[in-house]
């Protein structure tokens, strides 16, 4: 609690800083100041206790009240990068090479394990249960498969969409994700392993870990607000609904 404490008054005076260069933005410094204000109102028992009547938390544990916290801070810096415009500035990204992208996931997953306690209350079995991993069906499989299928069309029709309505937000999609993906060719390995270790950490970590907690909808945007280099745009909203 005292860590969280000192994080809010921490981005509160950053906030303020900001604020005294020549080259601070009044924009991020509003979102900082929300942020840590609002981590600083989640260590009041009461306010958790309100939030506890929305979403499946027990105010009175310390994991959760951190949970609550890093969900704020992960919104406030997707909202700080969009007002920024770092987003969508290819110049922020560096080319991904072939283990790039699936050692940028493993925090993911070791969060989404040290999130539901493995070795500290539950054991390795527990945590597995917990997490909800289970082997699949072959019917689960299939209509994977067939979601996958029609979801790839979606995100399609999503880009000509966007090239539609909005041409220069297009034109930055894709220099963000020649930036990012642009080594990767036509060469199917490393495309294979992209999805492989997004499919499996961030769905342990936000599925596994945080649904069962913050729920459905907090998950989602915490989810959608971690693919920073979409911006604000209908790829985003897709990416929104799909996760929900």
């Amino acid at each position: 609690m005292a860590f969280g404490g000192l994080g809010a008054l921490l981005l509160v005076l950053v906030a303020a800083g900001s604020l005294l260069i020549p080259s601070g933005r009044p924009a991020a410094a509003a979102i900082w100041a929300a942020a840590g204000i609002t981590l600083g109102a989640i260590l009041v028992p009461y306010l958790r206790r309100l939030v506890a009547r929305v979403i499946p938390i027990d105010p009175e544990r310390v994991i959760h009240t951190v949970a609550l916290q890093l969900a704020v801070f992960l919104m406030a810096v997707w909202a700080s990068s969009q007002v920024g415009n770092v987003g969508l500035n290819a110049s922020s990204y560096g080319s991904s090479g072939l283990l790039d992208i699936p050692l940028s996931e493993l925090p993911l997953l070791v969060a989404g394990f040290i999130g539901v306690g493995i070795f500290i209350h539950r054991d390795f079995a527990e945590s597995v249960k917990r997490l909800g991993l289970v082997r699949p069906t072959v019917v689960q499989v299939v209509v994977a498969l067939f979601l996958a299928q029609v979801f790839s069309l979606v995100a399609v029709g999503a880009d000509y969409l966007t090239s539609w309505l909005t041409p220069q937000t297009s034109t930055q999609l894709n220099q963000v994700s020649q930036a990012i993906y642009g080594s990767f060719g036509s060469d199917i390995l490393p495309w294979v392993l992209v999805a492989a270790s997004a499919g499996i950490a961030e769905e342990i970590l936000f599925r596994g870990a945080i649904q069962p907690r913050l729920g459905l909808l907090v998950t989602s945007a915490l989810f959608t607000a971690t693919h920073v280099q979409y911006g604000v745009s209908i790829v985003l909203a897709l990416i929104l609904l799909l996760a929900l």
